[in-house]
């Protein structure tokens, strides 16, 4: 093949996707349209405190120091780490994530298996929701390499529920940062889609065309976040005080569900510590 023609190629396949994304706007307009007029769909997320019982958030931040690593790997049966500082782009390398988290807790399993956070964003989104994965992720200081606007997919909407397992009392301690009704910025979003198509840059990146932001969640160990992942969102860049603890817990759209295991960031099997 020519390089005109793989020019062309490529030409062809970035117009079909930027189509495709248009029509996945339309479709995600229609789709919040039909649900609740209330602060989640509004805003995109929902803060409520006291959720988790402090002496628990203590147990599983042990949990997690007594099963962290420093290579991604099995930890047990169905349970894995994925380490970021692996990550071939360089971004948000002091990030851990164990996924399946619950596995190696009875209590937090049997809270998973409760189904009370699938019934409790469902009752805030008013559609059906799918849990796919219970993770925990280690969040350690870093001012350098934090990815900056983002969203985890262009539409259609994935949710994740957040519960702060310690106290994050100032942006130097790595609140999660998200921008309130960002979900329904169709132009910026579909902005940021042409310019990344354009510069070959991640297609979810959405720091350009929105100006300096500064918005960022505080709150005590215990606190549950429900959030829309397609809001512009980021780890906070001014992150230069304690290791940040926080369960995050990853749903689909029971209808946009394909059916499959998450094996985001899975290591072979053979990789077992």
């Amino acid at each position: 093949m020519t390089i005109f023609s793989t020019l062309v190629m490529q030409m062809i396949k970035s117009t079909a996707y930027f189509i495709n994304s248009i029509i996945k706007e339309i479709s995600d307009a229609y789709y919040w349209s039909k649900l609740p007029n209330n602060e989640f769909t509004k805003k995109g997320f929902v803060i409520i405190e006291n959720f988790l019982d402090s002496d628990l958030c203590d147990e599983l931040v042990q949990v997690g120091i007594e099963n962290s690593k420093e290579k991604s790997q099995m930890i047990a049966d169905n349970v894995w780490i994925n380490v970021r500082a692996e990550a071939a782009d360089g971004k948000d390398s002091k990030v851990k994530n164990i996924f399946n988290f619950n596995l190696l807790n009875k209590k937090l399993d049997n809270l998973i298996n409760s189904n009370v956070l699938t019934e409790k964003l469902e009752a805030q989104l008013g559609d059906k929701v799918i849990l796919k994965t219970c993770s925990l992720q280690i969040d350690e200081p870093d001012t350098r390499t934090k990815r900056s606007w983002h969203v985890d997919r262009n539409p259609p909407p994935t949710f994740k529920a957040f519960i702060y397992l310690t106290d994050v009392d100032s942006e130097l301690e790595g609140p999660y940062c998200a921008i309130p009704r960002s979900h329904k910025w169709r132009v910026k979003r579909l902005l940021n889609i042409f310019t990344n198509i354009v510069t070959g840059a991640k297609r979810s990146d959405m720091h350009r065309y929105i100006g300096e932001r500064d918005d960022y969640f505080l709150a005590k160990k215990g606190t549950l976040i429900f959030s829309t992942q397609t809001l512009f969102h980021r780890g906070s860049p001014k992150h230069e005080k304690k290791t940040r603890y926080m369960l995050i817990n990853y749903f689909k759209a029971e209808k946009y569900d394909d059916g499959k295991e998450f094996e985001l960031g899975k290591p072979e099997e053979w990789m077992m510590n």
